[in-house]
């Protein structure tokens, strides 16, 4: 019985997939692949940075400080027309990046600064890297027909309206850093290496959105 249910859902997810590719036309928002809000992409490994304009104060404390960003990963597909009507992602919809400076001093007392960014692997993100294409369909602009249809779609296809992309925010607690949107549980990231440990639920406690704006009280 399980191995027909799960037949019975690759099936109706092939032919949901064919549906979307006849019916949906994917362009691109030239505004989204160029200045600030242009795509970049990760570089690997850490890069040491060696050429400075000014100098890091003395005092200046050691660590890392980490920025939080969204960045389209399929660029060129950000808005769709369909017989639905048209409709289109918005800035803050890419997928979250990760973007590090360390800072620490040699036993000399020099400073050593690198740079390494990377992707919030989130479930999405990994679909959507998988597939190589968009797998939401944008539906935070459009005709209200058209924003309908693709939040129902998206929802039955992947279960959610919306992607959990993991692209406000970081924030550390109780000596863990966390990658934080509205929609989704925020997801753990080793701040030594910006990798992700996977959705926090706290041991199973909790199970809906997290705030992307925490605030911290002295």
């Amino acid at each position: 019985m399980q191995e027909l249910t799960k037949a019975l859902k690759s099936v109706s997810s092939d032919l949901l997939d064919r549906f979307i590719d006849s019916v949906y036309k994917f362009s691109e928002q030239p505004y989204l692949n160029e200045g600030n809000f242009g795509p970049v992409n990760e570089i690997g490994d850490e890069v040491f940075i060696d050429d400075l304009n000014g100098e890091v104060p003395k005092d200046f404390p050691e660590g890392v400080y980490i920025r939080n960003g969204p960045n389209p990963l399929n660029a060129s597909q950000t808005a769709a027309e369909s017989i639905f009507g048209p409709t289109s992602y918005m800035y803050y919809e890419g997928h979250g990046m990760l973007h590090a400076i360390y800072l620490s001093k040699s036993n000399l007392g020099e400073w050593r600064i690198s740079y390494k960014n990377k992707y919030v692997d989130t479930d999405t993100f990994e679909l959507e890297r998988k597939k190589n294409k968009i797998a939401f369909l944008p539906s935070a602009e459009g005709e209200p027909y058209a924003t309908l249809v693709a939040f129902l779609l998206n929802t039955v296809r992947f279960g959610k309206p919306v992607k959990d992309s993991a692209n406000t925010s970081i924030f550390q607690h109780a000596g863990r850093a966390f990658a934080a949107t509205e929609n989704h549980l925020p997801y753990e990231i080793d701040i030594n290496n910006l990798r992700t440990l996977g959705p926090y639920n706290i041991n199973g406690a909790w199970d809906q959105p997290f705030t992307s704006h925490p605030k911290y009280e002295q």
